[in-house]
């Protein structure tokens, strides 16, 4: 990926398109129903750009009433691998982190707004973070425990009784140093 795919990817709105579909092929319908603060001509805009920059593609098309119906899908990978990072400066992870960070707070509001007494534990809502010492080793453990756990549920379709959960990791060095 690119600068200028990284930017691509990185655009607020263009950002929650692609985390949209995730879930699966979607039609402009049903990516506008998800990103219902987002107007119909700013989502149609972002979305042709994905389309031109190759990172969202036609799935399928069918007829709707004499009118083409189409249905998008991811084409390619959205997250930055370690040549995709390598050359980014600090300021600039800053400004992707900083666009992240707001694609999570627009979605925790939306949760909030849903109720005005939410209830974090019916509905499997948190946040908290834990500050640990460990290994390079036994981190690459843990991200791995933690990546065969969510794995599994990346492929899950919407069906009855299924929510949409949204699961954030950040992760930091608070101390570059380790003790010695």
């Amino acid at each position: 990926m690119t600068g200028e795919s990284i930017e691509m990817v990185i655009h607020p709105v263009r950002l929650r398109i692609l985390q949209s579909l995730v879930a699966g092929p979607q039609t402009t319908k049903q990516i506008a129903e998800r990103l219902a603060d987002v107007p119909k001509s700013s989502l149609y805009r972002h979305l042709r750009l994905l389309l031109d920059s190759g990172f969202v593609a036609v799935a399928k098309v069918r007829l709707v009433h004499g009118i083409q119906e189409k249905a998008y899908r991811l084409s390619r990978p959205t997250r930055l691998g370690p040549d995709e990072i390598a050359g980014v400066s600090a300021e600039d992870h800053f400004r992707y982190f900083t666009t992240y960070m707001m694609v999570l707070l627009r979605g925790f509001s939306r949760y909030l707004s849903t109720s005005s007494e939410p209830n974090f534990v019916k509905d499997r809502v948190g946040y908290s973070d834990a500050s640990f010492w460990a290994t390079d080793e036994e981190f690459d453990g843990f991200s791995s425990k933690i990546n065969e756990a969510l794995l599994p549920l990346l492929g899950n379709e919407a069906a009855e009784g299924r929510h949409r959960h949204k699961f954030a990791v950040i992760t930091y060095l608070e101390h570059k140093e380790a003790v010695k």
